[in-house]
């Protein structure tokens, strides 16, 4: 998908950008505190105080909550904005496989006008894709090397991210996205993208140099219990197995 949309020439979909730095996640701990209820204090001190600073309390002194937000605005605006920018691209994106909801609901305070792609795969065949592969989900200590590690971490991604209402959200399959049915122009126009095209399907391309190892049934019987029922809800129903969705 990511390298669909970038047959569109008028955008780059940066790719796991700084993974390692957990940029976005800690950005988006860094604003949590804003959920909890009247917090920070919403009274900002009058002008005049600041001509005075010395004659008043301010130990706790906070800039407006503004301020905030145009600093990480800017910093994700100079990393991938202004990046794609050098490039000739007008628009810019980003793909990530770490993220869950707290990070979407971030970026979409961030850029409320942004579109949000989520994508869903069968679970067992992410793990025949994956299996034998070192993947650090949270860097340094977070590799995924399990079929448990794995399951629970589809788990935890999709149930959350499923959740995710924005009227600038849409969730796919892998599995219809790939489909001769897919509704490329409902897509296209979602992305308002208009110059996207199929040519990234005609072709695969691994990121890898060596085959993953073989599943096993003992790795099957482990993904249906932890990724069922929510795996069974999406239609999926084992290796190789999917089905429209129910209902």
């Amino acid at each position: 998908m990511q390298r669909s949309i970038c047959t569109d020439p008028d955008i780059v979909l940066w790719g796991e950008p700084y993974s390692y730095c957990n940029l976005i996640t800690s950005l988006t701990h860094s604003t949590k505190p804003f959920i909890t209820q009247d917090w920070p204090p919403q009274t900002f001190p009058k002008a005049e105080l600041f001509n005075h600073l010395d004659a008043f309390f301010i130990a706790n002194l906070y800039p407006e909550m503004q301020h905030l937000y145009n600093g990480h605005r800017a910093m994700l605006d100079n990393l991938f904005k202004h990046s794609a920018e050098e490039k000739g691209k007008s628009r810019f994106g980003a793909k990530f496989v770490r993220l869950s909801l707290d990070e979407a609901q971030y970026l979409e305070w961030l850029y409320p006008d942004a579109k949000f792609i989520i994508l869903i795969r069968n679970p067992w065949d992410c793990w025949k894709s994956y299996k034998g592969y070192n993947w650090i989900y949270r860097w340094p200590k977070g590799i995924v090397q399990t079929v448990d590690q794995f399951a629970k971490l589809w788990l935890k991604q999709t149930s959350e991210l499923i959740q995710f209402q924005s009227p600038n959200a849409i969730t796919l399959r892998y599995e219809d996205f790939l489909s001769a049915n897919f509704n490329w122009d409902a897509f296209k126009n979602f992305c308002q993208l208009p110059n996207m095209t199929k040519a990234a399907l005609s072709k695969q391309i691994k990121g890898t140099t060596c085959d993953p190892r073989s599943i096993t049934d003992d790795d099957c019987q482990r993904i249906a219990k932890i990724c069922n029922p929510l795996a069974a809800q999406l239609g999926y129903l084992g290796l190789k197995q999917s089905t429209d969705i129910p209902g």
